[in-house]
Parts: structure tokens; C-alpha cells; sequence
């Protein structure tokens, strides 16, 4: 399967324990930018799939800290398809691309850490208007 060269997964800390694993994140030594933003999704129907976005500002991280399910991701050029079910690993994705969650399991839980806040945020909703920003289209 092809990935993208600016796509990537991320190995988070994991320290191993009879109660339980524990895992965490850290400004600037496991995430790559100050975290400005953080939101996750929760109670999704199983075999779901959320509608796609493009951040032109934002570089996300995406954890499934429950469940699994698929983020696809796109580059402008070509379309890449990462699979999400470990919570000591996570997917970073920079500003510009496309990214779609889908084919969710049972129970899943969704968190995504933003380097933008809400307010400054400048995205596009519909792929469409994705694929005609990008340089090659004009």
C-alpha cells in the first residue's frame, strides 16, 4: 500500500502494566506542534463513516484510544488508507490534505489533537472544492 511521504504514523510511550497500560502525549516530544485544539468522537455507529475535511491551516493528530477504524487520507495526487486500532499509535496529518474516518467498529472512540484552535480554523468540507484549490487544478 502506498503512504504519503508527509502522512505518517506516530508510536506514542506505552508503559506496560498488570492494571492496565498507560500512555501519553507531551507538547514538542511526541507531538511535532503546541496543542491548541483537542476534540474526540464517541458513540458512533459501527460501520459508519464521518464526512471528509481539509484543514488549510491545521496539522492533526488522530488516535483511536477505542475501537478501529480507517482514516483516508489525500494528497491532492493520490488517496492513502490507514488503519487506526492501537492507542499507543497515532496518525499525523499536516495542513492541506484530505482525510476522511470510516469503518468504525463497535465502540469506538475518535481523538484528535490540533495545532490551530476552532476560531482560526480554515477548513473545506466537501472534496470538490478540495481538489480545485489544489495547484495543478488552476
Amino acid at each position: 500500500m502506498t503512504r504519503h511521504t508527509n502522512v505518517s504514523l506516530v508510536k506514542i510511550p506505552r508503559i506496560p502494566d498488570a492494571r492496565g497500560n498507560i500512555s501519553f502525549l507531551q507538547n514538542l516530544e511526541q507531538v511535532p506542534f503546541v496543542i491548541r485544539k483537542i476534540c474526540w468522537i464517541n458513540d458512533i455507529p459501527s460501520g459508519s463513516e464521518r464526512a471528509g475535511r481539509a484543514s488549510l491551516v491545521a496539522t492533526e493528530m488522530v488516535i483511536s484510544l477505542s475501537g478501529s477504524f480507517e482514516v483516508l487520507t489525500h494528497n491532492g495526487t493520490e488517496a492513502c488508507t490507514y488503519m487506526l486500532n492501537r492507542p499507543d499509535e497515532c496518525l499525523l496529518i499536516p495542513k492541506g490534505h484530505w482525510r476522511q474516518f470510516r469503518n468504525f467498529s463497535t465502540n469506538s472512540i475518535v481523538l484528535t489533537l490540533s495545532d490551530v484552535p476552532d476560531e482560526q480554523e480554515q477548513v473545506i468540507e466537501d472534496f470538490p472544492t478540495f481538489e480545485a484549490l489544489l495547484p495543478d487544478a488552476n
